[in-house]
This record gives C-alpha cells, sequence and structure tokens, in this order.
C-alpha cells in the first residue's frame, strides 16, 4: 500500500475516533483549536492525541452547539450514527470502513468508563453515565433512544468560542 494513502486512512480514522468520543461524552466544545498536528524530526505528521476535552452536556447552562458541526446538525445531543458514518464519508472514507471505527469507538465506552472513575477521583457519575446512554443510543441499543437530546434550558454560549462554526 502507498505510505501516503496509508498516512491518509491512519489520520482519517484518528479523527473519526475524536469526533466520535467528543459525541458519545457529550463535548459540545470540540473546535478546530483542539486538534493538534504533531511534526515529527522524520518529517512526518501525525494527528495529535486527543486533548481539552470536558462534557459540556453535564454543566447546565452551557452553550450545546457544537464548536465543529457533524454534517448539518447543530446540537451534541442530537448526532446520530448515519450522521458521524456520513460525515466521514464527506471526507473520503468508505461507509463500512466508517461504520466500523464508530463501533470500534463506542464499544469500547464501557471500559474506558470504568478506568476513567477509578482514575478520576471526583469523577461526577451522571457524566459516566451519560457516555454509556450516548454509546448505546449510536449503536441503536433497543434501552435508548436513535438520538439523544438532553434539555438545556437557559444555555447560553460561551465566549471562549467564536460565533462561527465549521465542520469536522
Amino acid at each position: 500500500m502507498d505510505s501516503a494513502l496509508l498516512w491518509r486512512i491512519t489520520h482519517i480514522n484518528a479523527l473519526l475516533q475524536q469526533a466520535v468520543l467528543n459525541v458519545v461524552i457529550g463535548n459540545a466544545d470540540a473546535h478546530g483549536k483542539n486538534l493538534g498536528l504533531l511534526h515529527h524530526r522524520s518529517g512526518t505528521v501525525a494527528l495529535a492525541p486527543i486533548y481539552d476535552v470536558m462534557a459540556t452536556t453535564h454543566y447546565p447552562g452551557v452553550d450545546q452547539t457544537l464548536g465543529m458541526y457533524v454534517g448539518a446538525v447543530r446540537q451534541v445531543g442530537e448526532v446520530r450514527l448515519a450522521d458521524l458514518a456520513a460525515e466521514a464519508t464527506s471526507w473520503g472514507m468508505p461507509e463500512a470502513r466508517a461504520l466500523k471505527a464508530i463501533g470500534e469507538v463506542v464499544e469500547r465506552v464501557p471500559g474506558a468508563v470504568t478506568l476513567a472513575a477509578r482514575a478520576v477521583p471526583g469523577l461526577p457519575p451522571a457524566i459516566a453515565e451519560l457516555a454509556l446512554h450516548r454509546s448505546e443510543a449510536l449503536l441503536g441499543s433497543k434501552k435508548s433512544p436513535a438520538t439523544f437530546s438532553l434539555p438545556t434550558p437557559g444555555a447560553t454560549r460561551r465566549s471562549s468560542r467564536s460565533g462561527s462554526s465549521s465542520r469536522w
């Protein structure tokens, strides 16, 4: 396989994994400045590991408008599996590969929630429950609706993000 193609596949997959994780944990604040590139001495460039992540949906009054829209979806609680897959295909990823990558992230959520609860003293249980609920919803679990809209009464826009949004 051509090294440029392999690089593209690897990093597009990593970008999709970051988008899925942000949706699962309810992070509406993922924006372009939360993505980074690592420039290696060899001259290669790689997507940086995910950083500056928080469960914005856990905090009342925080705007739930996505910093980077998923297709046409503007609210983090309205993103569905089909929206994530369509976003990935707009980047050139085949739909089957996108669905597989999304599934791989979502299937790891229960284990990750358990590790996070152990590693982060004081992690609010509601955040873990929200991630579990959202992961079930994305996979179309019979326990959860297809979307996971949460009420956000009195939500206000945060000043840390500009009024414009971009897509993933």
